[in-house]
């Protein structure tokens, strides 16, 4: 910690109760965190990050207008604005195994129970400080490595290095100056996640395509069919505005087959469950990496891993 400056860190403590956020700030400006700003709800954190980003976020897991869950869930899918890498810690008054799993679903770096000890806390921020930064990109989670995110069907299990921006800044590196890597990491992890559903998509098609043959839409299906739907959609929507664009109208056909399968008789199933599996190994294809995007990869990953070293 001795080469860290820590005096060039901004934490954002939200908390809808005045007094608990100031006593973040009171303990931790003994030891060394004298810059704070506040907020209330996940709106006021928005509102904030459009003129200036902090570079932690301690807060507490249940806010009036949502869960801490939802908004790191959503930032790290870059679905609002923000650093999708900016470094949480969630603080909850219920330490259940259910609260625990969610948040972890989520991508918070780190979870302290109330009551908060400072000790704990401050120990939390230096691990979070001093850990490499680096990211897990599956079909279902994108977030800091940790055991219970790794993938059970390998796909996407490789961590991926981004942007340690917690740490540059405490060595004096500003925000601007790490732009770009935080751009190009996020259109990588984008890409990555693409190609995790893609695969996943392929897995799942293929499942689903075996029971029908066998049983038709029996009730073993149903759940292969929300599965596969949900994938199909996240994939469309992510794709949009990007070179993969096109995706779109492969993923919206491959929903509504699975649509017209669902209510069809078993006659008519058949001639469409040949199209499942050619229709979602398009999907993949249309995914897969080339030595151009590979060749992207490598330099975003050299690029981060000098910059957090």
């Amino acid at each position: 910690m001795s080469s860290l400056t820590l005096n060039k860190v901004e934490i954002l403590v939200v908390d809808p109760n005045s007094n608990a956020r100031r006593s973040v700030q009171d303990a931790l400006q003994n030891y060394g965190y004298p810059e704070f700003d506040f907020a209330g709800s996940f709106r006021e954190v928005r509102d904030k990050f459009r003129i200036r980003e902090p570079d932690m976020i301690i807060s507490e897991t249940e806010l009036p207008d949502g869960t801490l869950s939802e908004f790191v869930r959503r930032l790290r899918n870059d679905e609002i604005s923000g650093n999708p890498f900016l470094p949480i810690i969630g603080i909850s008054s219920d330490s259940s195994k259910e609260v625990m799993a969610e948040l972890e679903a989520s991508g918070v770096d780190a979870i302290l129970s109330r009551p908060l000890s400072t000790t704990h806390l401050v120990k939390c921020i230096t691990e979070v400080m001093n850990k490499k930064r680096q990211f897990l990109v599956t079909a279902n989670y994108i977030g800091p490595v940790r055991p219970s995110a790794m993938p059970t069907d390998g796909i996407g299990a490789e961590p991926i290095d981004v942007p340690h921006t917690l740490k540059s800044k405490s060595k004096g590196i500003g925000y601007r100056s790490m732009f770009e890597d935080i751009a190009n990491a996020t259109k990588l992890i984008n890409r990555l996640k693409m190609s995790r559903l893609s695969e996943k998509i392929v897995m799942l098609t293929n499942g689903i395509a075996e029971i029908l043959e066998k049983h038709g839409f029996a009730d073993e299906a149903h759940g292969l069919f929300e599965d596969i739907l949900k994938a199909s959609r996240d994939a469309g929507q992510r794709v949009a505005g990007t070179d993969y664009a096109h995706v779109t109208e492969l993923c919206d056909s491959l929903i509504k087959l699975l649509n017209k399968i669902c209510i069809e008789d078993q006659g008519a199933i058949k001639k469409d469950i040949k199209l499942l599996k050619p229709m979602a190994s398009s999907i993949h294809l249309a995914f897969s990496e080339s030595e151009e995007a590979a060749a992207f990869s490598r330099q975003v990953s050299n690029s981060v891993s000098n910059r957090n070293s």
